[in-house]
């Protein structure tokens, strides 16, 4: 038995071009509880650069030190890498260090 034309139309997959689907997946304007976590780590990581830096005890100096690894780490080994997370919240990396370590941008200074 084969199918009626009505069968076949409803049987027909929707075509989506993979532009389309990183449009859908990348563009989102939400902010999900997964970006959320992403941008989470960012302002932890910049409170601790910020709050650490110039602390004398070790555990403080620590946390400085984990956060400067971190954030100068250019690895994307791990998902929850720096230069990962700045590129699914499309941000630049250099951009974002040079902010979170009160430094302009090797780019700005190679330029004067």
């Amino acid at each position: 038995m084969f199918p009626t034309e009505q069968q076949e139309e409803f049987l027909k997959p929707e075509i989506i071009l993979p532009i389309q689907f990183d449009w859908m997946w990348r563009r989102s304007t939400q902010l999900t509880p997964e970006r959320s976590l992403l941008l989470a780590m960012l302002e932890q990581a910049a409170s601790d650069l910020s709050n650490f830096r110039f602390r004398p005890r070790r555990r403080a100096q620590r946390i400085y030190w984990d956060a400067y690894q971190w954030v100068m780490s250019n690895d994307r080994s791990h998902p929850f890498s720096f230069v990962n997370i700045c590129e699914v919240l499309k941000l630049s990396p250099q951009a974002l260090r040079s902010g979170m370590l009160g430094r302009p941008p090797r780019d700005l200074v190679k330029a004067a």
